[in-house]
């Protein structure tokens, strides 16, 4: 994962979806928006497998959810492919995304 993929999601909208669609995904993601205020909740499904984490809108002029890919509880070993289908989503839904480290609470 690089760098630039975290602080510039959501970049060049029509580009990114082309893009997008060339790349298979082994994750899905769903956003329930503002379950809470500015809190959403993530659902990320694998098969049989499912999910769930609190993100939240940022106080930023364009739109930017943070994500903390650790309340997901995945196997270690998933991470890190879950959390480059999670930057590539984001894009196609046109926001910009902040990934954190740790958890959320």
């Amino acid at each position: 994962m690089r760098k630039e993929d975290i602080t510039n999601c959501g970049k060049h909208k029509q580009v990114i979806i082309a893009r997008s669609e060339q790349i298979k995904m082994k994750y899905e993601f769903l956003l329930k928006r503002n379950i809470h205020m500015y809190n959403h909740l993530i659902i990320c499904t694998y098969g049989q497998n499912r999910y769930e984490a609190i993100c939240e809108s940022a106080m930023t002029k364009e739109e930017t959810i943070i994500f903390w890919p650790d309340d997901f509880g995945l196997p270690i070993e998933e991470k890190e492919k879950m959390i480059n289908d999670l930057i590539e989503w984001s894009k196609t839904q046109g926001f910009k995304c902040n990934i954190c480290q740790g958890k959320r609470c």
